[in-house]
């Protein structure tokens, strides 16, 4: 049987993103705030400090981000390849689930991130010892 399971999303900061952390078509959790949309393509731009990603909204039914005027997005999905056009281009994602985290502190989010990756490197390396 077809294994079905979805990956969940690695939470990456925009700026790993853009260093090149993460490969093509792997899941990815990522968090900005809007800077663009452009919804007869489907796309928008989120930002977070000085880091830019693009965002294929095209699978996320009803996809309207209102309320504050530049909303705090989270999207889990797939990097994508860039299309072949102009360099340099942001990374795109093609996003399969939204929400506005408006109001989220960014800091905190950054170390909380941090935390958890030094706690599962930790865990793997006891799991290493173990064996």
């Amino acid at each position: 049987m077809a294994d079905l399971t979805v990956d969940f999303g690695h939470m990456l900061l925009l700026s790993e993103l853009c260093e090149g952390y993460g490969a093509q078509s792997s899941s990815v959790r990522v968090t900005g705030t809007l800077a663009e949309r452009n919804a007869p393509e489907d796309t928008c731009v989120i930002e977070h400090e000085g880091a830019r990603v693009v965002v294929e909204t095209a699978f996320l039914e009803g996809f309207a981000p209102g309320g504050a005027a530049s909303p705090q997005l989270q999207f889990i999905g797939e990097i994508v390849a860039p299309a072949a056009a102009a360099a340099p281009h942001p990374p795109r994602v093609r996003a399969r689930v939204w929400r506005d985290v408006s109001g989220m502190d960014m800091n905190l989010y950054k170390e909380a991130i941090m935390v958890q990756r030094k706690f599962l490197m930790d865990q793997d390396a006891a799991g290493d010892g173990a064996a």
